[in-house]
């Protein structure tokens, strides 16, 4: 195709900038499409362009996705705005509005499409470009029938922006069910793979921490990873308070006559037996987070251990913890 004479030489880079871009979804490469169908993204733009979260985490995790794509990601909350003209406020200055937005339905259905266009609010060079609304509630709350005329009016540019290959999402966060069509599709309720955060779970000096690692090894090679144990948590439980550490025998409950091991399929070796590596500590702490960090830090560390366990010792059971951790009693 031969290249169009131009009068306007920015406009000639404009076309050479957009007319290299590649398409986010190729069917004619059908490898790589393959691989491509299974994005975040497609998972989402193949039933329409405006989806709802029931939650905050649900709308984060969607958004840390689509940026992790190179999508443009512009995040509001709607439980901030306090009128409509709040709402468009904060649509104006996320999407880059020229000074003249006229800051109602209209004006955002010509801005939208100037967004589609890749004129302001948007970059070629990104896979797509979405609108993340947290608390959306809020506006319903305050004048549903603008609420449902946002999604409906991005909706319809959303639709003609993948006429330029421009992927163009909406999310938003609610838990109303009726919001019915737009843009003529249904808003779609998504979901995320992932599970929000186990909430905090403190303990304090009232309470022993212990944390297991069995291992297949010769005595030897038991007192050996035991340090290496230590070493790589040491750091961690500096931060805690006090620690100690435990080397023992597997008991046959706990699969010392097994010679391959349930969790890991590893078998033992000649002259290797089953080694329970423990260490305990007493402090202040969040121990959800603790039990993360010291599994991050044990494996990286590169230490074979055939599985981790964790038991917390407190009220009655505290005596139990400082018989096998004397130490521990000490101030």
């Amino acid at each position: 195709m031969p290249m169009p004479e131009w009068q306007d030489q920015a406009a000639r880079r404009v076309y050479e900038r957009n007319s290299s871009r590649a398409v986010i979804f190729d069917p004619t490469d059908h490898e790589l499409f393959v691989v491509q169908a299974q994005g975040f993204d497609w998972q989402l733009l193949q039933n329409g362009s405006v989806h709802r979260y029931r939650d905050r985490f649900g709308l984060d995790t969607a958004s840390a996705h689509l940026a992790d794509l190179d999508y443009v990601v512009h995040r509001l909350d709607a439980g901030s705005w306090l009128d409509v003209a709040a709402m468009h406020t904060a649509l104006a200055t996320a999407l880059f509005f020229p000074g003249y937005y006229g800051r109602n339905l209209d004006a955002l259905n010509e801005c939208l499409g100037d967004v589609g266009r890749y004129s302001y609010g948007s970059d070629s060079s990104s896979a797509g470009t979405v609108l993340a609304i947290a608390g959306f509630d809020s506006l319903l709350d305050i004048d549903r029938p603008t609420a449902l005329g946002v999604l409906d009016i991005f909706a319809r540019h959303a639709r003609l922006s993948a006429l330029y290959g421009h992927a163009m999402l909406c999310l938003i966060e609610t838990v109303r069910d009726d919001l019915g069509k737009v843009g003529g599709t249904d808003v779609f309720q998504a979901s995320v793979a992932e599970f929000p955060p186990d909430p905090p779970e403190p303990f304090d000096e009232s309470t022993i921490i212990e944390f297991g690692f069995q291992f297949y090894a010769t005595a030897d090679e038991a007192d050996d990873l035991a340090l290496r144990v230590e070493s790589a948590t040491a750091p961690i439980l500096d931060e805690i308070g006090r620690y100690c550490t435990r080397v023992d025998l597997a008991s046959e409950r706990a699969g010392q006559s097994d010679e391959r091991h349930s969790s890991s399929s590893r078998r033992r070796a000649p002259g290797q037996d089953l080694y329970e590596i423990s260490i305990a500590t007493r402090g202040v702490g969040d121990r959800n987070v603790l039990g993360e960090r010291i599994f991050e830090a044990v494996t990286g560390f590169r230490l074979p251990f055939e599985q981790m366990s964790e038991t917390p010792f407190g009220g009655p059971l505290l005596a139990d913890a400082l018989e096998k951790y004397p130490s521990l009693d000490q101030a």
